[in-house]
């Protein structure tokens, strides 16, 4: 919460939708990136995907 204000953390956000779904007010709305970042495809791509980070 800032200012009474639900704000959502951009960096962790997937794009799930699932908090502009339950919002009671509609005061949410998906906005696309400007970078598309599409999830790994299994458990492995996962484990790949963070080590070439390191």
């Amino acid at each position: 919460m800032v200012d009474e204000k639900s704000k959502v953390n951009l960096g962790r956000c997937i794009g799930c939708v699932n908090c502009v779904a339950i919002c009671e007010v509609s005061a949410m709305k998906l906005v696309k990136r400007e970078e598309e970042v599409v999830p790994p495809k299994n458990i492995m791509e996962l484990y790949q995907q963070i080590m070439m980070k390191k």
